[in-house]
């Protein structure tokens, strides 16, 4: 190795160090096509989800990245969120809460919310909650590519895709057999497995190909407790750490009393709450068939999460190890794809079948019983079916229809339960009525059907140096008809075009807005309880159901230059915007007395519960300027790569309800910057860096403006840190490999649970955990 690739090494090790060692307030997020491409271009690849052809992704005028077995592999990803953390623009939480598993930012939006998650091709998001709980339950080391499209692409794929699309499309063998195998354990009782094991049978066209594949993982204790402050009790009381300091020192033993006479389950002292372990667990199990044209897949998907992550320990417990929400998902998948020479016909179908976990449970604070565990349950059931025909009346030309129908019911999650939920009350795609509770009567009760449909035309045109997509969409959905609040039709346009400069060189523009009705999960939750505060046979309600809510609006605008300034550099410079009006959000309201005539409040507090409302005077939009570069083989001895990338966020809010403007916007750090690297440190050993800096961002439970001159918790701070991975290559077919998440072992925050002010001032992430494996892979 000559003296000037000794040199470029030690500065990218030292300016790693160095940037621990500083003080710093901007952000990272990185890009992630990395040297498994053996060389290829990244805007080389082909991708399907763009605009659902097969296309090559630097003749598309998207922005869109694709992460390749290899890569999962080498790079030691488990979960969805472990793959997205290496995307620029994507800000993750890991974990992230109890409903929603770990979580990921998109473009401002919450991403396991408005973001089209498909596996296969076929959408996996439940209706109940329109989102999808993330853990080590999907298909990721089992992935042939993870396909990463930003943008709103509603006006290909419906509602759910406001921020962009995620395809996690799995392996399929083009050999008699193979096999693969992860095995790693870790601190805090971390294990983890999983597996896949497939070929295909018979011979000429008479082909039948097969996989079997699941995971296994399990933690015992979460990382997470290491900044008491962060849980300080008197926090929700007071949200003024000044002020709370005061008042205990003077009278701790009068604070305590006061909080155990309002939440009295609350095990702890005025300083912090007790705890216990923090575990989480996720399993999967699946199969795939195809034969010719035709393909069958089967998931059974479990994850369960600890029910109080990044929430205030005043309101529910640290102390149970056993409460958690678990849900459980099964899908059935079929495909049937048939192409000629100018056209081809895809159909795809799916049932899902979503249920919590009937023990799914919180530790209530509140509560009077001597347990203060409340279970919780929600379930859909979704039969989805879409038709997509693609015609090709020359090289230039493309036309694209596409039809769906989806049928669904759901049990949103209703109040609190003192027993488990009786499965056998829940009767999907009946009017049958669960059993009223003795003291709530029907609150809570709230199961839905609703049908859902529609049809979209895209045209993809490609003269000379151009490509140029346009789309639309119309939907039709049945649900909350009775409020009138929902459009009875919704359009999504989309134009999108790109212009090659040189062979090196191309400029691209997309426009797309989108609408995303609001979910059962957000129409219907509820929450009302009794307290020894409370007169017997009243009853004080904490979160009420709002069916008038609207849809949400977004549209999203991007120019882009996309570049290649050798073999060994290229780049990316992106302005976009996105703007959403309508925002559902989090707020107190007065109590409707004649709804809930029983209704009272706790001694000296206002008549006011939660609920999520929207209103057409609230909007946000948020402004960005991203730059990505991308550096392959840059010393061909050791094959060091790198990619950098940052974002700079401009935004704005103006708040519901007449509330004020901010003039930034929630959860976004205004600064993300992201370098990592990697290199053969020998011919069998393989190392990686990643490094994320991040500016400090505005809660998501700010209702005003004056929130954050009053509230010492109104903004989270920034953060840093970096996970590394070595790898040992045993053999072509064994690899052991060290992994350390979080090496500094810094405490920071992911994303905010509720935007209610039940949030924890941040959701604080895992802490330093160090993990060792085995992976084997035999073709």
């Amino acid at each position: 190795m000559t003296k000037v690739n000794v040199i470029l090494l030690f500065l990218c090790f030292l300016s790693t160090f160095i940037a621990e060692a500083q003080s710093d307030t901007s952000r990272v997020f990185r890009l992630t096509k990395d040297d498994v491409l053996s060389g290829k271009s990244s805007t080389d690849v082909t991708i399907v989800s763009a605009s659902r052809s097969s296309q090559t992704l630097g003749e598309l005028p998207v922005t869109a990245y694709v992460v390749t077995h290899e890569e999962i592999i080498k790079h030691g990803y488990t979960t969805l969120v472990d793959v997205l953390k290496s995307v620029p623009g994507m800000r993750v939480s890991k974990p992230g809460s109890g409903i929603d598993g770990e979580t990921f930012l998109m473009r401002g939006l919450t991403g396991n919310y408005y973001c089209k998650i498909l596996i296969n091709n076929i959408p996996i998001q439940n209706s109940v909650s329109s989102s999808i709980a993330i853990a080590e339950q999907l298909p990721i080391a089992q992935a042939e590519r993870i396909e990463i499209i930003f943008g709103s692409a509603s006006a290909i794929y419906g509602a759910d895709a406001m921020s962009g699309v995620i395809n996690i499309i799995t392996r399929v063998s083009e050999k008699s057999a193979y096999a693969q195998a992860d095995i790693r354990t870790g601190e805090d009782g971390y294990q983890h497995a999983n597996f896949m094991v497939g070929g295909k049978l018979g011979k000429n066209k008479n082909i039948v190909r097969y996989n079997v594949f699941g995971n296994l993982g399990r933690r015992a204790d979460t990382n997470i407790k290491y900044d008491l402050n962060n849980y300080d009790p008197l926090l929700l009381l007071i949200d003024n750490r000044a002020v709370a300091d005061s008042l205990r020192k003077a009278n701790p033993e009068f604070i305590i009393n006061r909080i155990k006479g309002d939440y009295p389950n609350y095990e702890g002292d005025a300083f912090g709450p007790k705890f216990g372990k923090i575990p989480q667990q996720s399993q999967l199990l699946g199969f795939a068939l195809e034969y010719k044209g035709l393909k069958f897949d089967f998931l059974d998907m479990y994850r369960q999460d600890y029910t109080s992550l990044g929430q205030s320990p005043l309101i529910f417990g640290y102390h149970d190890s056993d409460i958690y929400i678990g849900d459980r998902q099964h899908r059935l998948g079929l495909t049937y794809e048939v192409s000629k020479e100018k056209w081809a016909l895809t159909t795809n179908a799916s049932y899902m079948r979503y249920r919590y976990n009937p023990l799914s449970s919180r530790s209530s604070n509140y509560r009077a019983d001597e347990t203060g565990r409340a279970y919780r349950y929600a379930a859909s059931d979704d039969i989805f079916g879409e038709a997509l025909w693609r015609y090709t009346p020359s090289q230039k030309l493309e036309y694209t229809f596409g039809a769906y129908l989806k049928a669904s019911s759901c049990l949103p999650e209703g109040n609190d339960l003192d027993e488990p939920f009786n499965t056998a009350n829940y009767f999907p795609f009946t009017r049958r009525d669960i059993p009223n509770d003795p003291v709530f009567g029907d609150f809570g009760h709230n199961p839905i059907n609703f049908f859902a449909g529609g049809a979209f035309f895209q045209a993809l045109w490609t003269p000379k140096r151009w490509t140029i997509i346009a789309g639309l969409r119309l939907d039709r959905s049945t649900a909350y008809e009775e409020s009138q609040n929902l459009d009875i039709f919704t359009f999504y346009p989309r134009i999108a075009a790109l212009y090659k400069i040189s062979n090196h060189l191309s400029a691209r523009a997309t426009i797309g807005r989108g609408f995303k009705p609001p979910s059962p999960n957000n129409v219907y939750t509820s929450l009302a309880i009794t307290n020894p505060a409370i007169p017997e046979g009243l009853v004080n309600y904490q979160q009420v159901p709002n069916t008038e809510l609207k849809s949400e609006s977004a549209g999203s605008s991007e120019l882009a230059l996309r570049g290649r300034l050798s073999k060994k550099i290229e780049f990316d410079v992106i302005l976009y915007n996105n703007f959403i009006s309508n925002r559902i959000d989090g707020r107190f309201v007065p109590v409707d007395t004649s709804k809930y005539q029983n209704a009272v409040n706790f001694p000296g507090s206002p008549l006011v519960a939660r609920t999520y409302v929207n209103s057409d005077d609230a909007t946000a939009s948020l402004f960005a300027f991203q730059i990505t570069a991308r550096l392959r083989d840059i010393i061909p001895a050791i094959q060091l790569n790198a990619d950098f990338s940052y974002i700079n966020n401009r935004g704005s809010e103006t708040l519901p309800d007449n509330a004020g403007e901010l003039n930034d916007y929630r959860m976004v750090p205004r600064h993300f910057l992201q370098w990592n690297f990697s290199f053969q440190i020998s011919q069998k050993i393989f190392m990686r860096v990643e490094n994320v800096y991040s500016s400090s961002w505005i809660a998501r439970n700010v209702t005003s403006p004056e929130d954050l001159v009053k509230r010492s918790t109104s903004r989270a701070p920034g953060y840093r840190a970096t996970d590394v991975i070595v790898r040992y290559n045993v053999s072509k077919q064994l690899s052991t490999f060290v992994k350390v998440i979080n090496l500094w072992d810094r405490g920071y925050g992911g994303i905010d649970v509720t935007g209610f002010d039940v949030d924890l001032p941040y959701n604080p992430q895992l802490g330093r955990n160090i993990q060792m494996g085995i992976n084997f892979e035999l073709n």
